[in-house]
């Protein structure tokens, strides 16, 4: 697998290689979701860590999508993933560029990460959680210091750790297909 940084101005683009790798009856089993806005510095890290991962060859088995801050176009995904790996930066009280893992059985499990997003994150915490059979959910968060309004690039820690953090989304997605 190639981990080098690519960095990535045009999101269609991104998607259109995700989804044109798609094939006819592959049945995926795990979504890997990316969180958080590019334009606020390390606020974004969840979407440069998607992006990265949406240009590897992964397993079969996982789905990686840039969800951004607008996740209206989630819900249909809500029924057809039972595991999800929400990727996402973490205001955790961390050293910025930790990375955590956390199996969130309630909506406040996420405080750490919504303390960056507005509604749209916390209105679909708030669907699966309601679901009568809703869909496992894992948060592989990147601890920040700060957010930098109209800032694209990451810290240098922040930046550091996205190998780290991509590793331990593949590690888990494995582990969730196997189980």
């Amino acid at each position: 697998m190639n981990l080098s940084y690519l960095n990535l101005n045009d999101m269609e683009t991104v998607k259109q290689i995700n989804s044109s790798e798609d094939q006819v009856g592959i049945q995926y089993d795990v979504l890997v979701l990316g969180l958080g806005n590019s334009w606020m510095g390390d606020e974004g890290v969840g979407v440069h860590i998607s992006q990265r991962m949406a240009l590897m060859h992964l397993d079969h088995y996982i789905k990686v999508i840039d969800g951004g801050n607008d996740l209206s176009f989630m819900e249909h995904y809500l029924e057809e993933f039972h595991k999800i790996i929400f990727v996402d930066a973490t205001n955790d009280g961390q050293p910025a560029g930790t990375v955590t893992h956390i199996n969130p059985k309630k909506l406040t499990d996420f405080s750490s990460a919504l303390a960056y997003h507005h509604d749209g994150v916390r209105n679909l915490l708030e669907k699966i959680f309601n679901m009568e059979n809703p869909p496992q959910l894992h948060l592989v968060g990147i601890s920040v210091d700060e957010v930098n309004p109209l800032q694209s690039g990451l810290s240098e820690v922040v930046e550091d750790s996205q190998d780290r953090a991509i590793w331990q989304v593949i590690d888990l997605a494995e582990t969730l297909h196997l189980h």
